[in-house]
C-alpha cells in the first residue's frame, strides 16, 4: 500500500511542476480580427516567413510583452495553436511579426486561417 501512496504523489508532484512549466511563459494569441495584412514571403535562402501586420491595439500588446519579456521565452499562438516559442531579444515595436514556417503548405494554411475568418 504504501509503494501506491508513494507512485500517487510522485505523479501529483510530477503534474504540479508540469502545470507550473507551462504557466512560466507568457502567449501572445493572434486571430483574425487582429490583423491589418498577412502575408506569405519566400526567400532562397531563408524559412518561409508568415508576415502579420497587427492593428493598433494588438500591436500595442505586442510591444509591451516583448518589453517585459527581453531575455525570456513566449508563447506565440494563431487561433489557439501554438506557432512559435521564441525567446525575445529585443521589443516589437512595428507591430508586424514575421513567424518562421516548417513549411510553404503550414505558412499558407496560418495564412488562410488569419484571412478568411469574419473580421
Amino acid at each position: 500500500m504504501t509503494n501506491v501512496k508513494a507512485l500517487w504523489l510522485i505523479i501529483v508532484i510530477g503534474l504540479v511542476v508540469t502545470t507550473v512549466q507551462a504557466e512560466q511563459f507568457k502567449s501572445f494569441d493572434i486571430v483574425s480580427a487582429d490583423t491589418v495584412s498577412v502575408k506569405v514571403v519566400f526567400s532562397r535562402n531563408y524559412p518561409v516567413l508568415l508576415e502579420v501586420v497587427l492593428g493598433q491595439p494588438k500591436a500595442r500588446e505586442l510591444e509591451e510583452l516583448t518589453k517585459t519579456s527581453i531575455d525570456h521565452k513566449i508563447v506565440i499562438t494563431i487561433n489557439g495553436k501554438v506557432v512559435a516559442e521564441p525567446i525575445v531579444r529585443e521589443a516589437v515595436s512595428s507591430g508586424i511579426i514575421r513567424i518562421p514556417a516548417n513549411d510553404e503548405a503550414t505558412a499558407i494554411r496560418l495564412a488562410k486561417s488569419l484571412t478568411t475568418e469574419d473580421r
